[in-house]
């Protein structure tokens, strides 16, 4: 079954909550028991989760499907976009590991992580970095997190309501601290500089061909 845990704060429509703070809020989460088959090669691996997925209520016509290899450890992440919306458009990543494709779980409750928003997210496979950016009624978030052993964690985030509260009213924050603009801006310059590479909706389910 799909058992979404977020939450909308009547007071901050903008926003959809997974726990404290603006990096906590970037993060879905997706719960699903399905026992994975062992098999000798990672494509074959990912084509039957791919089929698999298929099958189930969380496939529609907008899912589409990428691999990545996000820690550059030489065998590629599994990427499945849920779709191109904002809220429901999260991505699954699952890896490869003794003959199993397994799915990242968040630390949340143990169910499947989904990341990024309107489908896809960026990753930066030299420094193992994955993240995650949205811009919804005039708020600006970004959040860069560590991929290692196949798991997830906060690094950095950033954030702003200059488009909703104008210039002069405008709070900045790094990490859920309040900052200048100038401060803001150099984090976010930073964060920019690195080699990201988009990933999440490179094939649609009827081409299996980077699988073969």
């Amino acid at each position: 079954f799909v058992g979404h845990v977020a939450y909308y704060v009547e007071s901050m429509p903008y926003e959809l909550h997974f726990g404290n703070g603006d990096a906590a809020r970037i993060v879905r989460y997706d719960h699903v028991d399905e026992p994975r088959q062992n098999v000798s090669d990672w494509k074959t691996a990912y084509r039957n989760v791919l089929t698999e997925y298929m099958q189930t209520v969380s496939y529609n016509d907008s899912a589409r499907w990428d691999l990545a290899d996000l820690d550059s450890d030489g065998t590629f992440e599994l990427l499945i976009s849920m779709g191109e919306s904002r809220i429901s458009g999260g991505v699954r990543i699952y890896y490869y590991e003794n003959g199993i494709a397994e799915p990242v779980l968040n630390d949340y409750d143990g169910g499947v992580l989904m990341f990024g928003y309107y489908g896809e997210f960026k990753y930066c496979s030299d420094e193992g970095l994955i993240r995650a950016d949205d811009i919804h009624l005039g708020y600006e978030v970004s959040a860069v997190y560590n991929y290692r052993d196949h798991s997830v964690t906060i690094q950095q985030s950033v954030s702003n309501d200059k488009g909703a509260v104008g210039p002069e009213n405008a709070t900045y924050t790094v990490n859920d601290q309040n900052v200048s603009e100038e401060v803001y801006n150099s984090t976010l310059n930073e964060i920019n500089s690195k080699n990201w590479i988009n990933a999440g909706r490179s094939y649609s389910f009827s081409d299996f061909s980077a699988l073969n």
